[in-house]
């Protein structure tokens, strides 16, 4: 069984079911019923939530504000909110291949980022490197040095708008970072780019929208 669906398959253990259903319900009944025997119970919930919350500030706060850092800790918010507001069975499409990079507390219920390694490398020297003549694709000194379950977020610098690439359809982008991780036998990846645009352009063209919707509400 693949590394990905193992893990999936024990965050669905004991997840609550999905609100509307017979079961949520029921289970919902069930927990006013050990709360109206069990005050202590409430506030030890209660007091596992502020843990939660204190903890989570504490990793969003800790990061070195590089792209590749600011974006997942997005993600550490994005998936605990959903988690807390819809429960671990709805959580968006983006979890499949991001789930990854994150780990479940099931004492405190929430999810929680793995450890981190950062690098600031230039772009230039990175292609220069790799496509050398002394480049040496080594596959085996790569699983040696690939330690599992740890973050690796390589995050380009000052030359992030000096060499960009285009699409089929004329549209430029730049890379700003990547992040991967290696969990047992598949190695996950964070691709972090951006398309090149005029954003005077795409500002008047939001506002047009904006107005449009809000010419639509006073209609109604």
């Amino acid at each position: 069984m693949k590394e990905h669906i193992k893990r999936r398959i024990e965050y669905s253990l004991g997840a609550i079911p999905a609100e509307g259903t017979r079961e949520f319900e029921k289970l919902d009944q069930e927990y006013e019923k050990r709360i109206q025997k069990n005050p202590e119970l409430k506030k030890k919930l209660q007091d596992n939530f502020k843990t939660a919350i204190a903890t989570l500030e504490i990793q969003y706060s800790n990061g070195i504000g590089l792209n590749m850092s600011s974006e997942l800790r997005y993600y550490l918010n994005e998936f605990n909110s959903r988690s807390w507001n819809f429960g671990h069975r709805q959580m968006p499409g983006m979890f499949n291949v991001l789930e990854a990079f994150f780990h479940l507390n099931k004492n405190l219920n929430y999810w929680e980022l793995l450890e981190e390694e950062e690098y600031l490398i230039s772009y230039f020297d990175f292609i220069d490197y790799y496509t050398s003549k002394d480049f040496i694709y080594d596959i085996d000194s790569i699983k040696e040095n690939f330690t599992e379950d740890l973050i690796y977020s390589y995050n380009i610098g000052a030359d992030i708008s000096d060499l960009t690439f285009k699409t089929e359809d004329g549209n430029e982008f730049v890379i700003a970072g990547i992040s991967m991780i290696r969990r047992g036998h598949e190695v996950s990846i964070l691709f972090l780019s951006g398309e090149i645009i005029d954003t005077a352009i795409k500002t008047l063209n939001c506002s047009h929208f904006q107005n449009g919707l809000q010419f639509e509400e006073r209609r109604k």
